[in-house]
């Protein structure tokens, strides 16, 4: 039985998904299994993935329906090992990541669910800039925003649990957007253990960020993570996020700036400084598109 399965939801990713086939192939540590779930892609992705069956320890499996929790939870169930990992199809791992991410949980073995850091796809000090501001939010919340607010924030490009847990919860195919949070939202309601982990780090692909543009990512990303803090529960609506429209929320939801305040009034020193620093990193950020805009004309 190996150590992790990893679970790879695509659908029409044939030129990002040999990137990270090959970065698993390289592995320094080889104690797993991957399962690509496609979503009937209309390019050569599966036959992209099938290609790598001689270097891995793979298969790939049909889904019937185009949707990443549906397409997640088709992959762990079918999983044997202990640990699922799921990464999305565009992230890149350094070659010494699965023997990081076991001795992580070697080492803290009462974790559950566990993320880890990023670092950018790109060297630009805007994309350090983004990936830095997404580690410390997700481990802001880590620390106290799900006590105080009931929430999780974290990045399906690099989500893992053990297997028991995925049973107990599963990804929710009603949520159009945040179904990873969700996901770990539901887990720390249950009491199960939430790790972020800074080391190791995986890539994070902004191209989602290059091919909209700065100002209309960030934008919908900000939306997004309102609607989030103020207990959206994104069944009906996206926000923008993936363009699709739909219905406002009809659940009641505490104002922001209560929870702000109840935030506040429950950190320690520590975790206002975190605080603090997140948003020195946003107004930072906020300022980017305008910079780009000067230097562009």
């Amino acid at each position: 039985m190996p150590f992790f399965t990893i679970i790879i939801p695509t659908l029409n990713e044939a030129e990002y998904l040999p990137g990270l086939l090959d970065d698993l192939s390289r592995q320094s540590w080889r104690d797993f299994t991957v399962i690509v779930v496609d979503g009937r892609s209309d390019d050569q992705t599966v036959a992209r993935a099938e290609a790598f069956q001689d270097r891995l320890d793979l298969i790939v499996l049909p889904s019937a329906q185009r949707h990443v929790s549906v397409q997640r939870n088709l992959g762990a169930e079918q999983a044997q090992s202990e640990w699922l990992l799921f990464l999305d199809a565009d992230t890149r791992l350094p070659h010494y990541f699965m023997h990081g991410l076991s001795y992580q949980l070697l080492k803290q073995p009462n974790t559950d669910v566990f993320t880890s850091w990023a670092v950018p796809d790109s060297k630009s000090a805007f994309n350090a800039a983004i990936t830095k501001l997404v580690n410390l939010t997700v481990e802001l919340y880590q620390s106290i925003g799900h006590k105080v607010i009931g929430k999780a924030v974290t990045f399906g490009a690099c989500l893992g649990c053990r297997k028991k847990v995925f049973k107990k919860l599963k990804f929710d195919p009603k949520k159009r957007v945040s179904e990873d949070a969700d996901f770990v939202s539901r887990a720390m309601d249950m009491s199960y253990s939430y790790r972020v982990f800074r080391d190791p780090q995986y890539v994070l692909s902004l191209r989602r960020l290059r091919r909209e543009g700065t100002l209309a990512v960030t934008g919908k990303v900000a939306l997004l993570q309102l609607q989030h803090l103020q207990g959206g529960d994104f069944d009906n609506r996206s926000f923008g996020y993936d363009m699709n429209g739909g219905q406002y929320y009809s659940q009641p939801r505490t104002p922001v700036t209560v929870q702000v305040h109840q935030f506040l009034s429950k950190a320690s020193d520590r975790q206002l400084e975190r605080a603090r620093h997140v948003l020195r990193l946003i107004s930072e950020v906020a300022e980017w598109p305008k910079i780009e805009e000067k230097e562009g004309k």
